[in-house]
């Protein structure tokens, strides 16, 4: 119930505005005809066995009921439709139907309530994996200056670094602002048509980004 309440998941509007937007985004996006060929050409079996084989065999079963064990044993011919299929997903910016299901599990917490894990389909999982070097690299070209949460850096240290300057900064005098987010839920408070709207309005359309 309490999750519940969080995802507003009995909001039908809500569901239906954010999938509306969802849509309108990649339409808009495919209106532009991306560049996906160097992305494409790296979808190959030699790829996607080295993809499937980062996963242990032990990986739970993906929600669309395919292990990882299995795909560890697909001849070449399987191999090769399956390259076809992520191809296809990756061109038309959009999953099989039945890859849209989520199960979100609550696992405890040491001092006490829940938190949750997703389990998603193992074919999304496959594809992302063949593809992370790639996202890994536009977040490196798109990160802000101030961005942590991005390969090379080191969370602690740029919170300590970050300390200091503003202990430097105050004992200089400067003005200092400190913005502190104390939610017991913060990102899955995240209302995303609002979020859409106000990167839409500050002109960060996933097209310029």
């Amino acid at each position: 119930d309490i999750w519940c309440s969080i995802w507003h998941t009995d909001d039908k509007q809500l569901v239906d505005t954010m999938l509306q937007m969802i849509k309108a985004i990649r339409e808009e996006l495919l209106h532009h005809n991306p560049d996906l060929h160097n992305l494409l050409a790296t979808i190959n079996p030699t790829n996607l066995k080295k993809a499937i084989n980062t996963f242990k065999t032990k990986t739970a079963t993906g929600l669309d009921f395919v292990m990882i064990a299995w795909l560890m044993r697909l001849p070449d011919e399987a191999l090769h439709e399956l390259c076809a299929i992520i191809r296809h997903c990756l061109q038309n910016l959009a999953l099989p139907t039945q890859q849209l299901a989520v199960a979100m599990v609550l696992l405890g917490k040491k001092n006490g309530g829940t938190r949750t894990i997703a389990i998603i389909g193992s074919l999304e999982r496959i594809m992302m994996q063949m593809i992370r070097q790639d996202v890994t690299q536009w977040g490196l070209r798109t990160a802000n200056p101030h961005d942590t949460a991005i390969k090379g850096k080191q969370p602690y240290l740029e919170t300590a670094l970050r300390s200091y300057r503003l202990e430097r900064d105050t004992y200089n005098g400067k003005l200092v602002v400190k913005v502190l987010y104390d939610l017991e839920k913060f990102f899955d408070t995240i209302h995303v048509p609002t979020l859409i709207t106000q990167l839409q309005a500050a002109n960060l359309s996933l097209i310029h980004i």
